[in-house]
């Protein structure tokens, strides 16, 4: 066996949450290249993604609010949820 490291990481993320007894939200997310930071930051907007779902917002306004709320405390992600 010859073990050999590697660089770069990939995370993909994939994850399913009831949202109430009725509606349930499928989250697909990747995060690549940037080791164990990024996987950390994924699982951070997961919570905070799955908190707003819970309060009652549509998918448009939980998903919409949480970009803002990880754009502003992160200058340099990107990210594009779709709802």
């Amino acid at each position: 066996i010859k073990w050999t490291l590697i660089d770069i990481f990939f995370f993909d993320f994939y994850d399913f949450f009831f949202i109430d007894p009725d509606h349930f939200a499928f989250l697909v997310a990747d995060v690549s290249g940037k080791g164990i930071p990024a996987a950390l930051f994924m699982m951070t907007s997961k919570t905070l993604i799955k908190n707003l779902a819970k309060t009652g917002m549509t998918p448009e306004e939980s998903v919409t609010k949480a970009n803002r709320q990880i754009c502003k405390s992160n200058e340099q992600v990107r990210t594009s949820y779709n709802a």
